[in-house]
């Protein structure tokens, strides 16, 4: 095949490739300037403490770091963006007329975007730092919420609680610094006793798709990440996470939540024939019980694979003689799930 007609595929091909990185590279400047702009707009008052974030915006808050952490898992384990980046430019030199100025500009920035690792959380380390440090208080309000949200499990859905160690692992790796006054441990206001338990408990957290990392390797280059001795890589700490991730170890507890559930049902059930007036609450409570459960269950099977595909440990998994039994154990209970009202 003629070089130039080679060349002429290459850039048709690739050219709207390089349209979507161009469009995560503007993404990145937007989000950043959002994100920048919202704190600015606080700050005085949170400073003069004439205003207090409320749960909504510190949630809104945590879900904006869960985006920039996703989107830096994305953009670093996709290395072909370089590959490509670098085709399309050989490609492309004997078509630069079909080439907008913007473009040819946008291009050499575009390769830096692409080759730096972490690029949306070292844009928004950048812009704090030219912030007042009031933004501190905001993260450590941020983080108390989601840690005590965890704690006590209000949430529903696996994404949310995920969402949130994410958001945490970002926020202490923003929140830490150069410098004693920048040790995040010595924060009085931060509970490092409950943000590193959450951390402890579920350490590996998916990101999309079978895409999975480890929670602590967001903050690992922290300054001061070995102040906190939260101690992620000891042989115990790493042999219990694996027993707590396995359904065979949960089976019996979350029968016995199972049942549980089912009783809450059956008597919200009954009480729609005895107008009762508390009855519109005892469903409700039912309700959510039983979601709650079908979130926990959904949650452990989505941990349980993430620990599968990215393992600390050789750790014990059952045969399938056995998970043939945990099954028939499951398939004789299940008249449990047929509600009698009288």
């Amino acid at each position: 095949m003629n070089k130039d007609i080679l060349n002429r595929r290459i850039f048709e091909i690739l050219r709207p490739e390089i349209g979507r990185m161009l469009q995560l590279m503007v993404l990145r400047d937007k989000l950043v300037a959002l994100f920048q702009e919202c704190l600015t707009a606080i700050i005085p008052d949170i400073k003069d403490r004439d205003l207090f974030p409320s749960e909504e915006f510190l949630l809104t808050f945590a879900q904006y770091l869960d985006l920039f952490v996703s989107l830096d898992i994305m953009k670093n384990m996709k290395g072909s963006m370089n590959n490509d980046l670098s085709m399309y430019k050989r490609a492309g030199i004997q078509f630069m007329k079909e080439q907008s100025e913007q473009e040819q500009m946008l291009l050499p920035k575009l390769g830096f975007f692409l080759a730096t690792q972490d690029q949306f959380t070292l844009d928004i380390k950048k812009a704090l730092t030219t912030m007042n440090s009031s933004y501190e208080d905001v993260l450590q309000d941020m983080l108390n919420l989601c840690a005590e949200y965890l704690e006590t499990e209000q949430y529903l859905l696996p994404t949310t609680k995920h969402c949130y160690l994410k958001a945490m692992s970002l926020g202490i790796a923003l929140l830490d610094g150069e410098g004693e006054d920048k040790d995040f441990t010595k924060r009085k206001r931060l509970r490092l006793d409950k943000i590193g338990k959450a951390f402890r408990q579920t350490p590996i957290v998916p990101v999309f798709g079978d895409i999975a990392i480890y929670i602590n390797s967001i903050f690992i280059k922290s300054p001061h990440y070995s102040s906190a001795r939260w101690d992620f890589d000891s042989e115990e700490h790493k042999a219990t996470v694996a027993r707590n991730y396995l359904l065979v170890h949960q089976l019996d507890f979350s029968e016995v939540e199972y049942k549980q559930c089912i009783a809450r049902c059956a008597i919200a059930f009954k009480s729609l024939t005895s107008r009762h007036p508390d009855t519109d609450k005892t469903i409700y409570i039912a309700t959510k019980d039983c979601l709650h459960l079908l979130s926990k269950l959904v949650t452990k099977v989505l941990e349980q694979v993430q620990l599968v595909t990215r393992p600390p440990i050789n750790f014990y998994i059952p045969r399938p003689r056995q998970f043939n039994k945990i099954h028939q154990r499951m398939s004789s209970r299940s008249a449990l799930t047929t509600i009698t009202v009288k």
